[in-house]
């Protein structure tokens, strides 16, 4: 370590021998004390009070002020709950979004059973099925029945998939008959549809699907 004077107290200060030419101040008290009086400062180069500022240039992308506002500044909106007025930036009010004050009021709005600003309209049918209790049932079954071990790999427990042997969208009435379901692995449900599609599924080509691996073991 190496021993310096302060430039501002004139206190013994060590430091680093690779600061020996740098270090001047002992601490930031006497950093910032040694700005005081300077228009400009000699390590940010900003102008004294004003952060729009630079090397006594105007910043072409702020705002003149002392809190330095960037161009298109903040707008006096009201909250949609309790009405107060609050400053929101242009980009904060892009897309329809609603503006509250706090958390608080934002609660209250969306607790009341209004929708978000995000909301795409009512989910399809599908979605809403596949989301639903039965659907859950069903897949619980199918592993249970296949005790949680892919029929593809023998993968057993993991990230498991529950894949119809006819197509989900199109045989309605075996959406939650467990014969029509069989558990597989992530990787292999995904191989299947890379393989086979998403549409049109059929049980001749599941079948087809599971022989290939053991024609390979073979």
């Amino acid at each position: 370590m190496i021993k310096k004077k302060c430039k501002i107290c004139g206190k013994e200060f060590e430091v680093l021998p690779y600061r020996k030419d740098t270090a001047k101040y002992c601490s930031f008290k006497c950093y910032w004390k040694s700005l005081k009086g300077k228009s400009v400062s000699p390590k940010t180069g900003f102008k004294k009070g004003q952060v729009g500022y630079w090397n006594g240039k105007k910043r072409p992308n702020m705002v003149g002020k002392k809190n330095g506002l960037w161009k298109g500044g903040p707008k006096k909106v009201h909250c949609r709950v309790c009405g107060k007025e609050v400053l929101r930036y242009p980009s904060e009010l892009k897309n329809g979004r609603i503006i509250f004050c706090s958390c608080k009021c934002k609660a209250k709005y969306y607790l009341a059973g209004k929708k978000p600003w995000n909301y795409r309209g009512i989910s399809s049918e599908n979605e809403r099925i596949r989301h639903g209790i039965e659907y859950n049932l069903w897949r619980e079954a199918v592993f249970a029945r296949d005790n949680y071990t892919c029929q593809k790999c023998d993968q057993s427990g993991g990230k498991l998939r529950a894949h119809h042997m006819f197509n989900f969208s199109t045989y309605l009435d075996l959406r939650f008959a467990i014969d029509n379901g069989i558990t597989l692995c992530k990787k292999c449900h995904k191989e299947f549809h890379k393989i086979y599609g998403s549409r049109n599924n059929t049980k001749e080509q599941l079948i087809e699907f599971l022989c290939s691996k053991k024609v390979l073991e073979m």
